[in-house]
This record gives C-alpha cells, structure tokens and sequence, in this order.
C-alpha cells in the first residue's frame, strides 16, 4: 500500500532522526529529515507536509519556535 500522508522529522541527534523515520515509513512518505529549526522551517516551506515531528531542543531554532512560524 502506497502512503497518501507525507511527512517530515526533525531532530538534532541522528540517531532519534533515524528511529522515528523508521517507525513513520510504512505509513508516511519521508519528505525531508531537518537537522535544526532552521532546515525544519525551509523543509516546511519547501515540501508542505501534511506531519511534521519535531523535537523540542534543537540549535538555531528549537521545534515550538520553527512550527509556530
């Protein structure tokens, strides 16, 4: 079954990145993974997801700040 959803993760550590990309794939198109608020943002402007998954801690930007915009 193909996914219909799309979304995108953010998370400053590789390692929960790789996990919730993990647990999203089968029901979710992988759009982008962001590394801080900041590619969060341009990911979101970018791809239009209908998720995003956002830590709350990142650099630059952290995840409340970077959805609320």
């Amino acid at each position: 079954m193909t996914p219909n959803l799309t979304a995108i993760v953010a998370d400053d550590q590789a390692v929960f990145r790789s996990l919730v990309e993990r647990l999203l794939k089968p029901d979710y198109e992988l759009l982008a993974s962001a590394r801080d608020g900041v590619e969060l943002m341009a990911f979101i402007r970018a791809h239009h997801p209908d998720v995003v998954v956002s830590d709350v801690r990142m650099p630059h930007l952290n995840g409340i700040e970077a959805i609320a915009r």
